[in-house]
């Protein structure tokens, strides 16, 4: 073959050829690269061969850039890639293969799947919410505020939470819309006891008036069941069965344990619920020290089954791994996934990293394993670099190729 063959020449090559090729792809992130050439490239991949692939933490991003960098525990190694559908967006959050972004200049919300560049636009904002006295700075590098009195300061975009108080949670999967559980999206709003929610395709948002105590924190979902943490530690479970119609209140308790500051759900069964508690290193950057590790991570299973549920302490999650982040909590069996060691805490370490005594070193970014049964924390991936204000903070992402 002509070794200058060009951009051209390779989009030319016989398709049974590079069907060949492409069977032999067995990484997302060859994938990816190999959809990338080209459009007969594009159509020659077929995911059939493709392992199943463990969840790629997003890591810290600029919203106005094109690039997308992800850490992957298959091959321990950072992966980049450009998302054109990413400029000038932020991931409020991402489950099922599928990213909620929210335009930072509009307000206006689409669900995103960054491997096939499938998009979901979503009801306009507009009906819950009117855009607070803020705006992108002309240099892309900031929010440009002005409060009640008409002082202005400015936002980094890791502030969005500020400007939109919104949370914004994907409990079903979008992929999966036209069966019998159909898909939903819900926003809790800060200081509002409303769950506001819509279904791809609709024309406007729904709102459930005043069924929670206060801001949710966390969702779950299991055949046909909705199961909502609000920031009181009230539990409520919802039916969903129908998608049809809106969620109807089953249950409200509230939890009688005492959770750590960050908290969250997670469905093993569908009358069974994993809640995972974790005491995260405080805003200085400090980690527990060495005696205190045990106390990182907890993990309480909840059986719904009754009228009243049950909690119990339990010592392990069994043979599967958790991924965590603040607005995250997934659960996965680690026989399915390559690379994942069960009974394990994914999390990125946020600050930096510890050092002699449980002391961090400014500027130390970590990906880690945290492993409850005395292994402590082990450093994945570690890096340096300067904290900066208009960067977004890291989510586990997973992958979805339909």
């Amino acid at each position: 073959m002509n070794a200058t063959l060009g951009t051209a020449g390779w989009s030319r090559l016989p398709h049974d050829l590079l069907h060949l090729v492409a069977a032999k792809l067995v990484r997302i992130s060859d994938y990816i690269r190999f959809r990338s050439v080209c459009k007969s490239w594009r159509s020659a991949a077929t995911p059939a061969n493709l392992r199943p692939q463990p969840p790629l933490l997003m890591l810290p991003y600029h919203p106005f850039t094109h690039a997308r960098s992800f850490f992957s525990l298959s091959t321990g190694k950072v992966h980049a890639l450009s998302l054109a559908e990413s400029y000038g967006k932020i991931v409020l959050n991402s489950a099922h293969g599928w990213s909620v972004m929210l335009d930072i200049t509009t307000a206006a919300l689409c669900l995103l799947n960054p491997i096939t560049g499938a998009q979901i636009d979503l009801p306009s904002t507009a009906d819950f919410y009117r855009l607070r006295a803020a705006r992108v700075s002309p240099d892309l590098r900031n929010y440009e505020v002005t409060d009640h009195k008409g002082r202005r300061d400015k936002l980094g975009f890791n502030m969005s939470f500020v400007v939109y108080p919104w949370e914004v949670f994907l409990p079903t999967n979008p992929s999966s819309t036209g069966n019998d559980e159909g898909c939903f999206v819900f926003i809790s709003i800060l200081h509002s006891r409303d769950v506001i929610y819509c279904t791809p395709g609709d024309k406007a948002w729904t709102t459930l008036e005043d069924v929670l105590e206060a801001r949710a924190w966390s969702m779950a979902h299991r055949e046909g069941r909705l199961y909502v943490l609000d920031g009181h530690r009230n539990l409520y479970m919802f039916d969903m069965a129908d998608p049809s119609r809106p969620p109807a209140p089953l249950l409200t308790v509230t939890v009688p344990l005492g959770l750590a500051p960050l908290f969250s759900l997670a469905c093993t069964t569908s009358r069974e619920l994993l809640l995972v508690t974790c005491n995260p290193r405080d805003a200085h950057g400090d980690g527990p020290h060495e005696d205190d590790d045990g106390e990182f991570f907890q993990a309480f299973r909840v059986d719904v089954r009754g009228d009243s549920p049950e909690w119990s302490e339990v010592e392990s999650v069994g043979e599967r791994a958790v991924f965590w982040t603040e607005r995250q909590c997934w659960l996965v069996d680690v026989g399915d996934f390559h690379g994942c060691r069960e009974g394990c805490v994914y999390l990125w370490g946020a600050r930096g990293g510890r050092r002699g005594g449980g002391r961090a070193r400014a500027g130390v970014h970590r990906i880690e394993a945290f492993r409850r049964d005395g292994g402590g924390f082990e450093a994945l991936l570690q890096w340096e670099g300067s904290p900066s204000s208009d960067a977004m903070l890291p989510l586990w992402v997973t992958t979805n190729l339909r």
